[in-house]
């Protein structure tokens, strides 16, 4: 981890457990032209002081300095983004870098900040409307940090979002800090306040919930709105440019269905008429921020494990068959996923549609009708549970093959899917 001096800004590296307090800088980038780089100043700081980014690196380094840390940790020149390797890791790592930060200092270029009036109208006029809410990055850089202070353009403070003690032991119990800067903050990003006052928040937080925080945020290379929630989920994974978005998301959603049984990760909707049960986009969990991984009255729910297969997303869930429609095939089927509706839980259901012509066990659907969450009727009817296949958009083409081999398996009696003998 390379680290910048405050005093001289000469950049420094740190390896495993020798990392000394640092601060850390989170902002939004201008052209990449005028941002500091690391080889600028490593090799040619004369250039690097005529950029119009130098200012920012050198007053981060000062208020660092000033507030008693000799090292700081900026994103666009402790990171050298020449070395494929060290750019994975530092991406890979980021999530933890600023949590492990002693206070993360946000700087908004676009607030003038020069006696601050923390009226309603100003911070809905110009801190709420900051481009720095709008990027994928800042989202992890808001959430993992213990300390987040907000400065504006000429560096005057805004608010600061802090953990001290008090406030562990009030979120612990349930009571609400009644921060006015924080309840913005919930505002403006969607983020539950309880996730600004305790550490371990996020991790009672639904998957649908935590996307739903991403929906609407870009980023400047595609790939990235993926790789910057990676630390959201505590997951890990190769960093891949040029493999496009939706890639890049499926994997991201890979990687967490192997360590989470959350299938609030399956809760989605989008503007298309059949899919496999992952997403595409965080802008598919957008109405999916109130759904709970658990159910609000405390009873218990099997939910058994689900793996990706090369047969699509082997699953065991209730599905309700005998509808009153005219599509064949057509299901519902029941996530381990929960709406409060009217002060009682819904369970939330989605529609899947079987795709082979033949008998087979278990069977294989794909999602139908993506556009529609069902919640399950308060006569809580009764679904058969049944182990079942989901095949992704890209393994649709299977189909064809799925129903030769049942057709061959058929004429000698047996069934092999799944590893089912003769019916």
């Amino acid at each position: 981890m390379w680290l910048l001096d405050t005093s001289n800004l000469e950049l420094n590296e740190f390896t495993g457990g020798n990392v000394p307090r640092y601060t850390i800088l989170s902002h939004t980038w201008s052209s990449a032209e005028e941002e500091i780089s690391f080889h600028d100043l490593r090799k040619d700081r004369g250039a690097a002081q005529l950029k119009a980014g130098y200012s920012k690196v050198e007053n981060c380094c000062l208020k660092s300095a000033q507030d008693g840390y000799q090292y700081a940790w900026i994103d666009t020149c402790c990171i050298d983004k020449r070395s494929s390797a060290e750019l994975s890791e530092a991406i890979n790592s980021m999530f933890k870098w600023y949590q492990n930060a002693q206070v993360c200092y946000v700087y908004l270029a676009d607030v003038l900040s020069s006696g601050y009036d923390p009226s309603p109208k100003v911070m809905d006029d110009a801190f709420s409307r900051s481009r720095w809410f709008t990027r994928g990055w800042t989202l992890q850089e808001l959430v993992a940090p213990r300390c987040v202070q907000f400065f504006g353009q000429d560096w005057t403070s805004i608010g600061t979002k802090q953990l001290p003690m008090e406030s562990a032991k009030r979120a612990q119990e349930n009571k609400p800090l009644n921060d006015p800067f924080l309840l913005k903050l919930a505002r403006i990003t969607g983020i539950r306040e309880e996730v600004f006052q305790d550490p371990l928040a996020i991790r009672r937080t639904s998957v649908a919930q935590r996307m739903s925080w991403a929906a609407q945020r870009q980023t400047t290379r595609e790939e990235d709105i993926a790789y910057a929630m990676m630390g959201l989920f505590d997951v890990h994974m190769p960093i891949l440019y040029g493999e496009g978005k939706s890639k890049a998301f499926k994997r991201l959603q890979f990687e967490i269905i192997k360590s989470s049984v959350d299938q609030s990760i399956f809760a989605w909707r989008a503007n298309r008429e059949s899919s496999g049960l992952l997403a595409e986009s965080p802008l598919d969990f957008v109405d999916s921020g109130a759904f709970q991984p658990w159910n609000p009255t405390g009873r218990g729910t099997t939910v058994l494990p689900y793996s990706m297969t090369n047969m699509g997303l082997s699953i065991n869930l209730p599905i309700k068959e005998e509808l009153d429609m005219p599509e064949a095939g057509l299901v519902l089927a029941s996530l381990g996923c929960w709406l409060l509706v009217d002060g009682g839980p819904r369970r939330i259901q989605i529609y899947l549609k079987r795709i082979q012509r033949l008998k087979s066990k278990p069977t294989v659907y794909r999602r139908e009708r993506c556009n529609v969450l069902e919640l399950v009727g308060r006569s809580n009817q009764k679904a058969q549970r049944q182990d079942i296949y989901v095949l992704e958009e890209e393994q649709l083409d299977l189909i064809e093959l799925i129903d030769n081999l049942y057709a061959s398996d058929a004429e000698n009696g047996r069934e092999t899917i799944g590893g089912g003998g003769p019916s």
